[in-house]
């Protein structure tokens, strides 16, 4: 039997301790991001383009011509607690000229016309549980989360705006007031997306 020396022992506990920090590692970045093996090499994509390939990853684009005075409004519902499905909302609004965008929560509304909404993965069957009405009537809101004006050829929003996503509240809905602020006619582009997630957090 071969004495281990005492420098043979820090070295073997050196050892070890560098292959728990580096699987304590691996854990936290998958949990961050998937891993792939494909055609032999090792490709990571982070969590929300994973929603894209499971087919969880909805979105909504069009513009609106608004004239003066006029208004677009959305209006959310998100999946109850009942299903098990967070969303994670995202958007973007790029005004021709000066506009105003208002985000309310719990926002009650009635009528508006169901919007299809789209699946970025095209090869997906999946349908968003998410409802978004266009045009509906306004009846009440308690909260703005987000009120913005923007100048001309400027965009309010998420990743190409000023806002992270939101991760709505399941036993809540939510409505989107984007407004014209000239005297004259304003197009305004609009591009909803989220993703639902099949998990909860605690």
């Amino acid at each position: 039997m071969i004495k281990q020396t005492e420098t043979d022992k820090i070295v073997t506990i050196i050892v070890l301790v560098g292959v728990l920090i580096a699987f304590a590692i691996l854990l936290n970045y998958k949990a961050l991001n998937s891993v792939y093996l494909s055609n032999d090499k090792v490709v990571t994509i982070d969590y929300s383009h994973e929603q894209i390939h499971k087919g969880n990853f909805f979105f909504l684009s069009n513009y609106s011509d608004l004239g003066i005075g006029d208004e677009v409004v959305f209006g959310i519902m998100p999946p109850n607690a009942s299903s098990n499905k967070l969303v994670d909302f995202n958007f973007a609004v790029n005004f021709e000229y000066n506009g105003e965008l208002i985000f309310y929560e719990n926002c009650n509304f009635d009528n508006g016309v169901l919007l299809k909404t789209n699946n970025i993965n095209r090869n997906s069957g999946n349908l968003a549980e998410t409802k978004i009405y266009f045009n509906p009537n306004i009846i009440s809101s308690s909260e703005i989360l987000l009120n913005d004006i923007k100048g001309s050829g400027k965009f309010t929003g998420g990743k190409s705006g000023d806002y992270p996503e939101l991760i709505f509240n399941q036993n809540k809905t939510y409505c989107i007031r984007i407004i014209n602020q000239v005297t004259s006619d304003n197009i305004v582009d609009w591009f909803l997306n989220w993703y639902e997630e099949e998990e909860t957090y605690d």
